[in-house]
C-alpha cells in the first residue's frame, strides 16, 4: 500500500497567521513552520480525501488570506494531483495519472510550471518543473515509481522547502512526520 495524503502549501503568511485564521475555522488542523514564506497544513477535513472538502478548504485559505495555496494529493502513490488557487480562484489544475481510475492509459494531464514558479514566488526554474510534471509514471523505465518521488522533485525543482512530501492529517496523528520534521515542529490547531 502506498501514501494517502493531501495538504494545502500557502505561500506567504506565517504559521502564525495561518494559526489565527484556523482558530475561526471549522476544522482541526496541523500546520508546518514556515520555511521560505512557506506553510503547509494540513486538516481532518481534507483527510478523506474528498474533492469538495480539500477544494474547499485550500479555496477558503487561499480567500481568506489572500495568498497562493497549492493543494496536493497523493492516492495510493499512484497519483499526484494538484490545484493552485490565486487568491480564492483556482488558477489551474494537474494530475500525474488522468486514466487511473478508468484504466485508460496516457500521460500526465494539466499543470503549469511557469504559473506555478510565478504564483509561488519561486526561485525555480519552470524548465526543471515542467519536466517534472511530464515525466511519467511507473509504466515507464525512466518514470516516477512513487507519487511522493514526483512531489519531491516538484518541490526541489520550485526551490521550495520539503515538509510538505508524505504530510497528510492520519500520519502526524500517529505521530509519522515527513523526513526531516517531527511532531514537535507542528502546530495544531
Amino acid at each position: 500500500m502506498g501514501n494517502f495524503y493531501v495538504n494545502v502549501t500557502v505561500k506567504g503568511p506565517t504559521q502564525g497567521d495561518l494559526v489565527a485564521h484556523l482558530k475561526t475555522a471549522d476544522c482541526r488542523a496541523y500546520l508546518s513552520p514556515t520555511v521560505q514564506g512557506v506553510t503547509s497544513v494540513v486538516s481532518d477535513l481534507c483527510d478523506l480525501m474528498s474533492g469538495g472538502d480539500f477544494m474547499t478548504f485550500a479555496t477558503e485559505l487561499s480567500k481568506a488570506l489572500g495568498s497562493p495555496a497549492l493543494a496536493v494529493m497523493n492516492h495510493d502513490d499512484d497519483i499526484l494531483a494538484y490545484w493552485l488557487f490565486k487568491r480564492g480562484t483556482l488558477v489551474h489544475e494537474y494530475d500525474s495519472n488522468p486514466g487511473y481510475f478508468s484504466g485508460e492509459g496516457g500521460g500526465p494531464s494539466g499543470g503549469d510550471a511557469q504559473g506555478l514558479c510565478e504564483a509561488l514566488g519561486c526561485p525555480g526554474d519552470a524548465e526543471a518543473v515542467e519536466r517534472v510534471l511530464r515525466r511519467p509514471g511507473a509504466e515507464a523505465d525512466d518514470g516516477f515509481i512513487f507519487a511522493y518521488e514526483r512531489h519531491r522533485a516538484l518541490l526541489d525543482a520550485l526551490g521550495l522547502p520539503g515538509h510538505a512530501v508524505g504530510l497528510g492529517w492520519s500520519y502526524v496523528e500517529a505521530g509519522e512526520c515527513p523526513i526531516g520534521t517531527s511532531e514537535s515542529d507542528f502546530i495544531k490547531v
